[in-house]
């Protein structure tokens, strides 16, 4: 992430990895090769995350706040699944394209299985969970670019709550 993917060469990554270049072309054919791996590496940790994390909660609520926090927070802590800026998504966005979608895939049905608890607990109704679930999942990326929230006045924490409980109770007066 130092120098960008085009930036950076094999020399360089054999150089950090304190392996000869050789050693390096006996595995990967290529550094967008290697670069593919890492991003595959680093999205299985993430998905491990959200799921540690969904997983310890018992509500409902608490099970979607877990969800947030885990990915928004894991996503700014990985180096290159989103560690990227402005300027280079454009070079990134080929090899990481693949790779966001399955995790987006993963999201939206664990999304649709903590909204189906929350129907079987009769905490609320959803009847059209696929679309909401998708809804869910899609309208909040924008914050797992680190780029969004850099200027923002209210803790990750704070923000999960306002959200969950906007997914919870809507913007209707009562």
């Amino acid at each position: 992430m130092r120098y960008g993917l085009r930036k950076t060469t094999t020399d360089d990554i054999a150089g950090k990895a304190r392996v000869s270049k050789a050693t390096i072309y006996k595995y990967y054919k290529n550094k967008e090769e290697i670069f593919n791996e890492v991003i595959e590496f680093e999205a299985e940790e993430l998905w491990k995350s959200i799921l540690k994390a969904v997983d310890k909660e018992k509500t409902v609520r608490e099970k979607l706040r877990a969800r947030f926090l885990a990915k928004i927070g894991k996503i700014h802590e990985l180096i290159n699944f989103y560690g990227i800026t402005r300027e280079t998504w454009k070079e990134y966005r080929p090899h990481i394209a693949d790779v966001r979608e399955r995790i987006l895939a993963k999201d939206k049905e664990l999304v649709l299985d903590i909204l189906s608890l929350g129907n079987k607990a009769n905490e609320f109704q959803v009847d059209r969970g696929e679309l909401l679930s998708h809804l869910i999942v899609v309208s909040l990326q924008p914050l797992e670019y680190p780029w969004e929230l850099s200027d923002q006045e209210i803790s990750l924490p704070h923000l999960a709550d306002f959200m969950v409980d906007l997914m919870l109770n809507g913007i209707r007066k009562r």
